[in-house]
């Protein structure tokens, strides 16, 4: 029994290491994400900053003192903007010329050599500074003035944004991670577990150790007796993007064995007090369930977590059975999260897809398919008048119901990019003017039911929302792209690079289709405009067509694919 208990031990223990290494590779991922968002989201800001009419009167105007350019700063500027930590503006000198700053002095940081130098010279700069106990993350753009070939810099706009314990608090919410933001080797700000130690017990994970650390790797160190696994992120130096590290308790991921070890040991003791005779009985009693567990272990090292543990006894193998259950739904919930990358396909159609055999393996084939690709009109001005979390709210209801459309016209949704989506109809065996017919459909309805999205979003007090659809037919490789670590089944080709050129052409509420795509389903559509186009990336000029449903009888409705 000892022996059972140890190779189970081990298995489990070699599963939590490998969940835990793939969650903690997840939350880097996550995090990444989230320093290129806010990078964007900087990059964005600075230029719309630099675009307004008082930052260039600022710089050019010598009659206005620096007291006032601060009040002007601060109340005429800074509203417009109230996510940034600073607003400066300097001229080609260097010169502070106004400034509004919750954080560090740019004065002071010009006189160091600092990257954000690089807006004097008419260059993009960035840098991640420590100020008190506060960090911010900072980029400068260049002001310039004149045609693109004889562009002078007037001067720089300096824009930062404050990474707080707040934002480490929302990482470690949405990843369940521990989590410490950098400064070189230097923890400066955390959350978690990991982290919070006195500074005897930090010794453990000195600047040293972190130096160490594996950005590719998951490494386990003990902090106060307690296993971790960390993963360090390395910061875009370039970008000013901080590091951090990140960490997973092993311990309190496999707290439940030790109660396993505990409950055997009390049986163990149990049968040598009562004696040989009630040992045979407690024997045969404690047989069935181990036999269970270990039947249900080998299930689990095999990755199969649809059995549950039944021990119909009211003893100490009841709680066994109860942990390994907790343990089971744990890594079926693991499971779940991983294949929700593959969410976005109809099940009847992932089961046609998955029972062709070149489909298993990574790689594809050259066939024709129908490419489809959707946009929300004014996505980057509406983002700047809402707060992300409306905006998250926004694309989360409209990508609901978009899928759901595309999954009822038998569409293979690959990618979101941005606002954009990217789908494609593969007719697989059969003819290519079926699968034309169910994305035209699927185009019809997008359109039709972005009303009732609206409808919906308004609820809310979410803004209305307008898409261009584009339309294309063509050859594309299709199957499996990536790694056999991550792959998903997808399209590529430059079909679906002139499929997103065909979808730019489209005006708010449009569907556009490609000349070939129209013959495909002539028949059943009225074209309202057509006109040619020099698509970018794409030489001579391309006819395109705006298109609607022909008339047809009210019972039948024009989405639906015959």
């Amino acid at each position: 029994m000892a022996g059972t208990f140890f190779v189970l031990q081990n298995r489990i223990e070699a599963r939590a290491v490998a969940v835990i290494k793939e969650d903690l590779q997840t939350t880097r991922e996550l995090v990444i994400n989230l320093i290129e968002e806010r990078s964007r989201r900087l990059t964005g800001l600075a230029l719309a900053a630099g675009s307004n009419e008082l930052v260039r009167t600022i710089v050019t105007d010598a009659t206005l003192d620096r007291l006032t350019s601060d009040d002007i700063v601060a109340t005429e500027i800074m509203p417009s903007f109230p996510h940034l930590s600073l607003l400066s503006i300097a001229d080609h000198k260097g010169q502070i010329r106004g400034s509004h700053s919750l954080g560090p002095d740019i004065e002071k940081i010009l006189s160091t050599d600092s990257p954000l130098k690089a807006g004097l010279s008419g260059r993009v700069g960035h840098a991640f500074i420590r100020h008190g106990d506060r960090y911010h993350q900072i980029i400068t753009f260049p002001l310039l003035i004149g045609p693109p070939s004889r562009n002078e810099v007037l001067g720089s706009i300096f824009v930062g944004m404050e990474w707080s314990a707040e934002d480490l608090q929302k990482i470690r919410t949405m990843s369940r991670a521990d989590i410490a933001l950098l400064h070189g080797l230097e923890i400066l700000i955390f959350e978690g577990a990991a982290f919070k130690r006195s500074a005897a017990e930090r010794q453990a994970l000195s600047e040293a150790t972190i130096d160490r650390l594996s950005s590719t790797l998951p490494e386990i160190h003990r902090i106060a007796g307690e296993r971790y696994l960390f993963l360090k992120i390395e910061g875009q130096q370039a970008r000013g993007a901080p590091s951090f590290v990140i960490a997973k308790s092993l311990d309190a991921q496999l707290g439940f064995v030790d109660d396993i070890r505990r409950v055997m040991v009390q049986f163990a003791l149990l049968g040598i007090a009562v004696g040989l005779a009630v040992s045979l009985v407690m024997a045969l009693g404690i047989a069935r369930p181990i036999r269970t567990l270990t039947a249900v272990a080998r299930l689990i090292a095999q990755d199969n977590y649809g059995m549950t543990v039944r021990v119909r006894t009211r003893d100490e193998f009841a709680q066994l059975g109860e942990a390994f259950n907790q343990m089971i739904a744990g890594l079926r919930e693991r499971d779940l999260i991983r294949n929700t990358f593959g969410r976005y396909v109809d099940r009847e159609v992932a089961q046609r897809l998955l029972s062709r055999p070149e489909s298993l393996h990574l790689g594809g084939q050259k066939r024709q398919v129908v490419i489809l690709m959707a946009d929300i009109r004014g996505f980057s001005r509406l983002s700047e008048q809402i707060t992300p979390e409306a905006t998250i709210l926004l694309l989360n209801h409209y990508f609901a119901r978009m899928i759901a459309i595309i999954k009822g016209h038998e569409g293979i949704v690959v990618d979101f990019i941005g606002d954009g989506l990217l789908a494609f109809f593969d007719p697989l065996a059969t003819d290519v003017s079926k699968a034309a017919l169910s994305a035209l459909n699927c185009a019809f309805q997008m359109q039709a039911e972005l009303a009732g999205v609206n409808a919906t979003m308004a609820s809310d007090g979410l803004p209305d929302l307008a898409i261009g659809i584009g339309l294309n037919t063509g050859p594309a490789i299709v199957g499996n792209i990536g790694s056999m670590d991550r792959a998903k089944y997808g399209i590529v080709g430059a079909e679906v690079n002139l499929t997103q050129r065909i979808q730019g052409e489209a005006r708010p509420g449009e569907v556009i289709l490609s000349e070939p795509m129209l013959n495909l389903v002539d028949g059943v559509v009225q074209v309202q405009r057509r006109f040619e186009q020099v698509l970018k990336g794409f030489s001579g000029q391309r006819s395109l067509f705006a298109v609607a449903p022909r008339e047809v009888r009210a019972a039948t409705p024009v989405y639906q694919t015959p």
